[in-house]
């Protein structure tokens, strides 16, 4: 399931209240994850308004364990929408500005949020 936000708060407070890991990934794969604070979430929203139409290099990870290997971005969006886990999901900068999050099933920040099925990795 894809979504697209223009804001963040209920995206961290799922987070928080979930005590979820964040982690920072490339986004073809080739360097291992960073843990990053949830306040990454908020960085990546600010950096997607000025993208003008390109893409960065990671995207976060978000899930109860913090163990993964690096993985390219269109291997993690198939995981993720795979799994029915309703705790892990992927958090990626929209080119034109905002974030997609990519779930296997709706998650409860995405409930007001706009579908993205149009986006691609």
């Amino acid at each position: 399931m894809r979504f697209i936000h223009q804001q963040t708060a209920e995206i961290r407070s799922f987070v928080d209240a979930a005590g979820l890991h964040v982690m920072r990934c490339s986004s073809d794969g080739s360097s291992p994850t960073i843990t990053e604070p949830p306040s990454a979430i908020d960085v990546i929203l600010a950096q997607s308004n000025t993208l003008w139409g390109l893409a960065l290099p990671y995207f976060i990870r978000v899930s109860k364990s913090a163990a993964a290997g690096p993985l390219r971005l269109p291997e993690a969006v198939k995981k993720t929408e795979a799994a029915t886990a309703d705790d892990s999901f992927l958090i990626v900068a929209y080119q034109d500005g905002g974030v997609i999050s990519i779930s296997g099933r709706k998650l409860p920040f995405q409930e007001h949020a706009k579908p993205a099925g149009w986006w691609r990795p």
